[in-house]
């Protein structure tokens, strides 16, 4: 076929004709070969391709070129194609009477199309073409068909070229994960510590998180991924206790996984795996996004998580709409302030009015609140005024590898004025 097409294409090069390559899938064909046998799918398959030679003019050219899928080229222009394309995808409709077999079914088929020679200059890129038009087409669902996007093709490449780099970095362990102390600021006790994951990147250096974070929760790596965080945090856990420090540790959980049952089986195992450390000092940072998509799945997988031992945190608190029905819903142990709540309540006294009125709902609600975000002394007096104790940001220490923490701690002292506040 590719050999046939060649030709066809030079012809219509010689005589600046238009082309179009249209590629066609039947949806959910295996469904069928399992349901009622590979020899039914051999002859449907066999009907399909009779019918779609009857739709097509003298000329077209007609290949199956693997499994349920069809190559079709035929004279068109970026005008008529669309009208081919939806043609062909009702043609694979049916419904199908295999009389002899006493079957009748009722399909549905996807199409992607490409145009010579704007899409592609020869049979074979042309053909990939579609076919990337097509996988574009499948994961929207099916039962429609699309033209190739030479801009869209070319994110798409780029995306799997970052989640080639991001899979390859977690084979190399170049992810590390540094941690940010929380402490009681009128004393200067550490409480606690949030850990942030950064890439070590060979050639970039350390990457900030915003830079692969959400490439990882929007795509498969997700699941291994943070498998691999919670070992690496539990066992950082477990080597300081080794020290003789109880450090909690806090971490941001996806809500991809609050909505999936089987996070919670990831979360025992990890620690099934480090029996040394007690679950209580792990905490699972979770956001109001959690709730948005799915808040019963979301709160089955919380109180599953807490029954465990760990706790929960609910995090950026403050800032969205669905904060107050996310407590509610998730029955969080902690109410982390959202740092652009905190950072506006010097210069907008409706943020510092959130700011009291979270941490009188934590104190009403029994929750530890902590804000984010603390880069000042002043703003860390003003939380002490709002009655917030608790808190984390640069005022108090930047995110650290965990060999540097107990240095710091030996050396830390708060700021004295934040013990008059209190």
């Amino acid at each position: 076929m590719r050999e046939l097409a060649q030709r066809a294409l030079l012809r219509a090069a010689r005589r600046a004709q238009q082309q179009v390559m249209y590629v066609v899938d039947l949806d959910r064909f295996r469904a069928v070969r399992d349901d009622y046998g590979v020899d039914v799918g051999e002859r449907l398959l066999y009907a399909l391709a009779a019918r779609l030679r009857q739709q097509l003019p003298p000329g077209a050219l007609l290949a199956r070129t693997g499994g349920d899928t069809f190559a079709v080229l035929l004279g068109g222009s970026a005008s008529d194609a669309p009208r081919w394309a939806e043609a062909l995808r009702l043609a694979c409709a049916g419904p199908w009477q295999l009389g002899e077999l006493g079957v009748e079914l009722a399909l549905s088929a996807s199409v992607g199309f490409a145009l010579f020679p704007d899409d592609g200059a020869d049979a074979d890129t042309l053909l990939a073409a579609a076919e990337d038009a097509l996988g574009d087409v499948k994961a929207g669902g099916g039962n429609a068909w699309r033209r190739f996007d030479a801009q869209r093709a070319s994110d798409v490449q780029r995306l799997r070229e970052r989640l080639d780099e991001v899979r390859a970095a977690i084979d190399a362990r170049e992810f590390v994960v540094h941690y940010q102390p929380q402490v009681h600021m009128p004393s200067g006790r550490l409480c606690g510590v949030e850990a942030l994951v950064r890439w070590d990147h060979p050639q970039r250096g350390l990457v900030r998180p915003d830079a692969f974070v959400e490439l990882i929760e929007s795509n498969s790596l997700i699941a291994a991924f943070t498998a691999w965080l919670l070992d690496e945090v539990l066992g950082q856990i477990g080597l300081w206790r080794e020290q003789g420090w109880d450090i909690p540790v806090s971490l941001n959980i996806a809500p991809y996984h609050l909505r999936r049952a089987d996070f919670v089986a990831l979360l025992q195992s990890a620690l099934h795996r480090h029996p040394q450390v007690p679950p209580s000092m792990l905490v699972l940072d979770v956001t109001e996004g959690s709730v948005e998509s799915d808040a019963a799945a979301a709160a089955r997988n919380v109180a599953a998580c807490r029954a465990l031992g760990v706790s929960v945190a609910l995090d950026d608190f403050g800032h969205g709409d669905a904060s107050l029905a996310a407590l509610r819903a998730l029955q969080a142990d902690v109410v982390k302030i959202d740092q652009r709540v905190v950072r506006g309540m010097l210069g907008d006294a409706g943020d510092a009015e959130v700011v009291r009125g979270i941490v009188g709902l934590g104190r009403a609600l029994h929750k530890g609140v902590v804000a984010e975000g603390v880069e000042t002394s002043e703003l860390a007096l003003a939380l002490l005024d709002a009655g917030c104790e608790y808190a984390q940001g640069y005022a108090i220490a930047q995110p650290m590898p965990a060999p540097q923490l107990l240095d710091w701690l030996a050396r830390w002292r708060p700021d004295a004025s934040w013990s008059a506040v209190h």
